[in-house]
């Protein structure tokens, strides 16, 4: 390994983004910090909590947009994310360079690191491996999504299991499983 990068939500440097959108699949390490480790834990619990309490909280155990009014049970929250993964995950149009992919994915990782979105630990560390690895997602320059919601959504595809929108497909993706395998919730 000869880059190791550690990612704590408030760190990362130009550089940093820099040598992890360049780097050969096996010559980058990056890893949360104990620190963001706890931050991304506690969030995560806490939503944990809100579904298990039957809170109501918009986009956890609400619908989006229009049905934001609309109280999901519990037993249909995987399926929520995974619809508003899917809706913003449309894109057309030419793929973006595989260094612009991969300076998304660290900067996306960086954010989650911060803690505040409730992501599974399991699911920010798959993130990092498929960094590593140089496993990413196809990009399409155009969609219906403004913003880096359409473009993350991609990229969560990725960690659904959704091989179709993959540059690495098939035995490469299977590595990345067997190192802990998405499990689509969050």
């Amino acid at each position: 390994m000869g880059l190791h990068i550690v990612i704590d939500g408030e760190q990362l440097t130009l550089e940093d983004v820099w040598a992890a959108a360049h780097a050969a699949p096996g010559a980058l390490e990056v890893v949360l910090s104990p620190e963001a480790e706890a931050k991304v834990a506690r969030a995560r619990a806490a939503v944990e909590q809100f579904v298990a309490e039957g809170r109501i909280v918009y986009g956890i155990t609400t619908g989006f947009g229009a049905f934001k009014d609309r109280f999901i049970p519990p037993e249909e929250v995987r399926q929520l994310q995974r619809n508003i993964v899917m809706s913003h995950a449309v894109r057309v149009g030419a793929p973006l360079e595989t260094a612009a992919v991969r300076a998304m994915m660290i900067i996306r990782a960086n954010t989650l690191a911060k803690g505040h979105s409730g992501i599974r630990g399991e699911t920010l560390s798959l993130l990092l491996r498929m960094l590593e690895r140089g496993v990413h997602p196809v990009v399409p320059r155009q969609g219906s999504m403004a913003g880096a919601s359409a473009s993350v959504a991609r990229l969560l595809l990725l960690l659904l299991a959704d091989t179709a929108f993959c540059s690495r497909p098939a035995a490469r993706l299977e590595r990345v499983w067997a190192a802990g395998g998405p499990r689509g919730d969050g």
